[in-house]
């Protein structure tokens, strides 16, 4: 089993037990569990016990195998070749790490029709501020409602209910490839969670000396690994929650930000995105964005982001529309702007 079909097996699986795990939350307004129609974890169960946890274990045939995958690539193919990993786990990021989610819900511009249902018929900006924090307020309560409904379900594999026992598998094989992960990078002296933080995906809390000195078998090794990439905040405790500190207010970061890869790299493809989007708006705009978003040359930019950086793009919510609608965009007209990069 290669390393592409383990993560196919851990995607399909990761989206499916917390669509389903999701399915049957308490309804606060009725105080009752509603659960989903004809609920079948069986499959799941059985796709995830055809990955062994030694399977990943320190020196095997799949630490190899991504040890070359990462090791073929310069700095800036390690980067594209991470965040593709990373956005297979994005179900499971946004469940386990709530402020993943939140921070992706805060990145979007809100529109009016956003805050519709906050906003009364005749509204100042006050109004407008006021709603936008009442939005932003029930955001958050939704990713830490779903986030303590998720571990609610981690438990033991030997569980007779099967909701939990699915959960506690899938949990465990993604923080064993996480640990798998954040080893081989260590080793090409990266940061596994400056990475994520970059990207705003997670599937590893943070290194710890502990789990990376029984994952290597050499505890001395552990701490060579970790001094590799100089100053790093290290955890000597083995917990697999997740950080619950709401992310702090910033102001709009450059759009060069969002674009993968060294400085060098930043200035070519801004370069070439300039080539592609000056003088456009909307929907031609959109695809541009999409396409370098799905080829992985940029992390999701928010509106204002594109709109500082090139100027009149046109309207918000045009924009956010075909952002959202991108089965709008035919794969010749995606691959046609990729191939410009």
């Amino acid at each position: 089993m290669n390393l592409d079909i383990i993560l196919d097996i851990l995607e399909r699986n990761a989206n499916l037990v917390i669509m389903w795990v999701e399915g049957r939350r308490i309804d606060p307004q009725y105080d009752t569990t509603y659960f989903m129609e004809q609920v079948n974890l069986s499959p799941v169960i059985n796709e995830l016990s055809q990955i062994e946890l030694g399977m990943m274990a320190y020196g095997g045939s799949l630490y190899r195998e991504l040890a070359e995958r990462l090791d073929e690539k310069n700095g800036v193919k390690i980067d594209r070749e991470v965040i593709s990993i990373l956005n297979r786990f994005e179900e499971y990021s946004f469940a386990m790490f709530p402020d993943t989610r939140y921070k992706r819900y805060v990145d979007d511009d809100l529109t009016n029709e956003d805050c519709a249902k906050y906003l009364i018929k005749d509204v100042t900006e006050e109004d407008r501020v006021n709603a936008k924090n009442a939005m932003l307020q029930q955001w958050r309560e939704d990713c830490d409602n779903r986030y303590t409904n998720f571990i609610k379900h981690i438990g033991s594999i030997l569980d007779e209910d099967i909701m939990i026992k699915a959960t506690t598998m899938l949990h465990g094989r993604v923080i064993q490839f996480a640990i798998m992960l954040d080893c081989v990078l260590l080793e090409n002296h990266h940061d596994l969670l400056k990475m994520q933080e970059q990207y705003g995906l997670k599937i590893l809390k943070d290194h710890s000396k502990i789990l990376l000195a029984e994952y290597t078998g050499m505890k001395g090794y552990a701490k060579k690994l970790l001094n590799g990439i100089g100053n790093v905040e290290v955890n000597d405790e083995t917990t697999c929650e997740s950080h619950r500190g709401r992310p702090k207010g910033k102001g709009t970061k450059p759009f060069k930000q969002n674009i993968l890869g060294d400085n060098h790299e930043k200035d070519r493809i801004l370069k070439i995105l300039h080539s592609l989007i000056d003088g456009k708006k909307g929907k031609d705009v959109a695809m541009v964005i999409f396409a370098a978003c799905t080829a992985n040359i940029i992390l999701k930019p928010t509106f204002t982001q594109v709109k500082n950086e090139f100027g009149n793009i046109g309207n918000v919510s045009g924009y956010n529309k075909y952002m959202r609608d991108t089965h709008v965009f035919t794969e010749k007209e995606l691959e046609a702007v990729c191939s410009q990069f």
